[in-house]
């Protein structure tokens, strides 16, 4: 019922995800900042329809509709954000018709670090904050199989330039395969 107005994000997304469940049935896709669940219902939905299998989804999020401070906390102190979730029930209704999905409740990085995944095939990065997302990134780069892929939501995006220079900065440490 919210119209998030981001077509080519979706289209994005869906597209990746696609890409990498066609060329693996036991693809892993994992979402860090899931908020409401918009980019990844809309996958889910996407491959169901296109009668695509995948392994597991794991989406990672405190699942609460405050804003982030400059060290990606949240707080009741901050002001809601209308594109984060209210409540992690309503997340878990929201993807309760979708198979093999786990909703990871806390505080990212360290709710990553805290939950096993063996590996990687799609990563959709959405945390609205580069610090954070950085730590991620470094968590889970050597989980990244061959051929998957990283998908930054906020990548040259006017209003994070420092996800766009961290992002960069992060890909020009990485060694070539």
């Amino acid at each position: 019922g919210f119209d998030y107005e981001i077509p080519l994000r979706i289209h994005q997304a869906c597209w990746v995800a696609t890409t990498v469940v066609n060329s693996r049935k036991d693809a892993i896709l994992i979402e860090l900042g899931t908020g409401k669940g918009f980019v990844m219902s809309s996958v889910l939905t996407y491959l169901n329809e296109s009668k695509v299998n995948y392994k597991h989804v794991y989406l990672f999020d405190t699942f609460k509709p405050y804003s982030l401070n400059d060290n990606g906390e949240q707080s009741h102190f901050s002001a809601k954000n209308v594109y984060y979730a209210d409540d992690l029930e309503i997340v878990k209704n929201n993807f309760a018709k979708f198979k093999n999905v786990d909703l990871i409740d806390g505080q990212l990085p360290n709710s990553l670090i805290q939950f096993e995944i063996p590996y990687v095939d799609f990563l959709h990065v959405d945390l609205n904050n580069s610090k954070v997302e950085r730590l991620c990134l470094e968590i889970l780069w050597d989980k990244i199989r061959p051929g998957g892929y990283v998908l930054i939501d906020d990548y040259a995006y006017s209003a994070y330039t420092d996800t766009y220079f961290m992002v960069n900065d992060f890909f020009d440490g990485i060694a070539p395969i």
